[in-house]
């Protein structure tokens, strides 16, 4: 009981601390003529602000302007494989890409998402919002955003790529040897009894699962130190918004980087000791308790035979 108690509050601290997948977000384009520089620089920022409330946390823009200079293209928005070059270079799982295009009466938005692996996990979706009389481009923008955001689930992306493994098929049955069949029995030997049966050896479920709890006791603890330092780093060079502070420097974005990959081994380990602290509690009371050794055999005797019985009767 004891150990089911340890579990479920260290269960508890990993989900807390569940860290957000981390996104580079392409430049998003505003596809209408006649909006001001000015004007779409706000909205690039009103976008910025609206990602962040969207339950992912976006690179800081100083690494996604160093991998836009290194990635030397333009067609993220038709293309995935720039969105899989941009994440790559900008150290994030996914790559983000979402237009606004506005008419008088209507605001569209419109994004999908990629994996650095080239996979796309989300979209294409497109929200159109209408928009009220006289309303600026900016105010149908920020109703019209979240929609698309919670279309494309970004909240519920893994903050971690998932391992694939493969199982291995059953060994294929063999046939009975019809052609070498065994041995047939002359029924004129008369042999002696069977001998008695080996006894029944302890079951080695309750060392194994006392084990396994011990050692996913310690996985557990490290993952959730782990997961500590890595916030306790990021928070020094970090806004809550997952930005880099003003002035910060490339060392402090390489900081960052280290601090976030540092939370997400943490919560990978400290859920695998989680689960084998589960494992080895289950081990522990499925193992059964410890059988009566108790075994009966005859042997042959002078003018008969004699009956023995070992152990202890129930």
């Amino acid at each position: 009981m004891r150990g089911l108690v340890v579990g479920w509050c260290l269960l508890s601290v990993v989900a807390e601390a569940q860290p957000q997948p981390v996104v580079a977000p392409y430049p998003f384009e505003v596809l209408t003529r006649g909006i001001e520089p000015a004007k779409v620089e706000e909205l690039q920022s009103v976008a910025s602000r609206l990602l962040s409330n969207a339950g992912v946390s976006p690179q800081p823009k100083g690494m996604i302007k160093n991998a836009l200079e290194r990635l030397k293209r333009q067609d993220c928005g038709t293309e995935d494989d720039c969105l899989r070059q941009l994440a790559t270079l900008s150290d994030a799982l996914y790559g983000l890409y979402f237009s606004v295009a506005a008419t008088p009466t209507a605001v569209t938005v419109a994004g999908r998402v990629v994996r650095d692996d080239g996979k796309r996990v989300a979209g294409p979706e497109q929200i159109v919002e209408e928009r009220k009389a006289k309303e600026p481009i900016d105010a149908t923008m920020k109703r019209a955003l979240p929609k698309l955001f919670a279309a494309l689930k970004l909240s519920q992306l893994p903050a971690v790529r998932e391992v694939v493994t493969t199982v291995k098929p059953p060994d294929p049955v063999k046939p009975p040897d019809l052609v070498n069949p065994p041995p047939a029995v002359d029924a004129g030997v008369v042999g002696l009894p069977p001998p008695p049966p080996p006894p029944v050896e302890e079951s080695v479920l309750r060392p194994a699962g006392i084990v396994t709890a011990i050692a996913g006791g310690s996985l557990a603890a490290g993952g959730t130190v782990m997961l500590i330092v890595g916030r306790a780093q990021a928070d020094a060079v970090l806004l809550p918004g997952g930005v880099l502070k003003p002035g910060g420097s490339a060392e402090d974005a390489t900081t960052a980087r280290n601090a976030t990959s540092l939370q997400s081994a943490g919560v990978a380990v400290a859920g695998l000791g989680v689960a084998a602290i589960g494992a080895g509690l289950v081990m522990v009371l499925m193992a059964p308790a410890e059988p009566v050794k108790t075994s009966v055999f005859a042997a042959p005797m002078p003018g008969g035979a004699a009956v023995f019985v070992t152990g202890v009767l129930p």
